[in-house]
């Protein structure tokens, strides 16, 4: 395509060929000087942002010193309320056995111990949950271990003082043996809390 233009130079409309007109020129010293001026101030940014860096790990690790210095004392307090929970928890089992019911239970080891036969002998009583568990051995030269532990159980059962609080008492299990000549009777005598 040709173009014709009748219209003299000197009257043209000059197109821009860009944003600045085409006489502007930027002297070689005002480029370098903004050059030199842009990469100052992105050293200068990043010292800036580098000593912000710098000063949140200094405080991250005062902190983790801190946290070491305290990890003692946090052990301390853990055991502390590990044993406050297992005293917490006795307590409410305790408190479970007496409660409302207000059981003497003094009283009743007394009773026990008051009503204990000739040649019968605990091993141990136990309160397992809404049962007392007595435990026992009983031995006799006249082969009456059998009526010992009939007679313990019988005792406690026709007790008024020992049965309040209690509902039923049954013996549990009886095992017999034979310790070289001498015959030895295990027992264990269960009685249900109300």
């Amino acid at each position: 395509m040709i173009e014709i233009n009748l219209i003299p130079p000197a009257l043209r409309k000059k197109k821009g060929k860009g944003l600045f007109p085409a006489d502007f020129h930027i002297p070689l010293e005002i480029i370098i000087g903004a050059g030199g001026g842009l990469i100052v101030l992105l050293l200068l940014v990043h010292i800036f942002l580098s000593s912000i860096n710098l000063a949140k790990v200094n405080k991250y690790n005062g902190f983790k010193k801190e946290m070491d210095t305290l990890k003692p004392a946090k052990q301390e307090v853990d055991l502390i309320l590990t044993q406050l929970r297992e005293a917490q928890g006795q307590l409410q089992a305790i408190q479970g056995v007496t409660g409302d019911k207000q059981l003497l239970w003094a009283q009743k080891l007394n009773l026990i111990s008051e009503h204990l036969p000739r040649g019968v002998w605990l091993k141990n009583v136990v309160l397992d949950g809404n049962a007392l568990l007595i435990a026992g051995s009983a031995i006799s030269k006249e082969k009456k271990e059998m009526t010992g532990v009939h007679a313990l159980a019988s005792a406690l059962k026709s007790d008024p003082e020992f049965m309040k609080g209690m509902e039923e008492l049954e013996l549990s299990s009886l095992d017999r043996k034979k310790i070289q000549t001498t015959e030895v009777v295990d027992f264990l005598i269960t009685v249900r809390v109300k």
